[in-house]
């Protein structure tokens, strides 16, 4: 896992709870991580996903399975189970299937470098 230096802390704006999750600072921009989380079939796992450009971005993360996770806001999803994005998963309605019908969930995801990334440039001033 990766440690943030001061010196990069101002690189990533995090969310408004993150101080309340404290693994939301481990990362800092173009890390990229796997988090595995279990969950009931059927029930949510407390995030917002928007698609931009054929990516997928979180744009909020609540009460559930990913709320202790390092996962914040303009963070982009690489893979979900395995399944790549665009090739194998090509939108929200596809991601949110998947999890619904599984009691377990990877999903690999990058912190986006906010000056040069667009996607995450969208994310922060839509949501």
């Amino acid at each position: 896992m990766a440690k943030m230096r001061d010196s990069e802390r101002s690189l990533h704006r995090p969310s408004r709870d993150s101080f309340l999750r404290p693994y939301v600072s481990n990362y800092v921009p173009t890390d990229k991580w796997m988090i595995t989380v279990k969950k009931e079939r059927g029930e949510g796992v407390g995030i917002m996903l928007v698609a931009h450009k054929q990516e997928l971005f979180i744009t909020n993360v609540e009460e559930g399975p990913f709320y202790d996770t390092a996962l914040d806001k303009g963070d982009k999803v690489l893979s979900l189970n395995g399944k790549r994005i665009p090739d194998e998963i090509s939108s929200v309605a596809d991601a949110e299937a998947l999890m619904g019908r599984t009691s377990t969930v990877t999903m690999f995801v990058m912190r986006p470098d906010k000056e040069k990334d667009l996607g995450y440039q969208w994310v922060m001033e839509n949501f």
